[in-house]
């Protein structure tokens, strides 16, 4: 399960992969992999490619 709180989304070990701001995401070196608003994550065709609640990150894709 991926995490989020702080400003940082993190893997299940609890390690950094990336940040969200301004209702960005951005992996660790700053490329920006989409668009989070009202509990859902787009990419950059404003597809729903994910949700957040509660401080979890779920993605459709499971190997995101």
């Amino acid at each position: 399960m991926i995490t989020y709180r702080n400003g940082y989304i993190f893997d299940k070990q609890g390690e950094t992969i990336g940040n969200y701001t301004n209702g960005y995401i951005y992996s660790s070196k700053r490329i920006l992999k989409g668009y989070y608003s009202n509990g859902y994550i787009y990419d950059d065709n404003h597809n729903i490619v994910g949700n957040y609640a509660n401080g979890y990150v779920k993605m459709k894709n499971k190997d995101d």
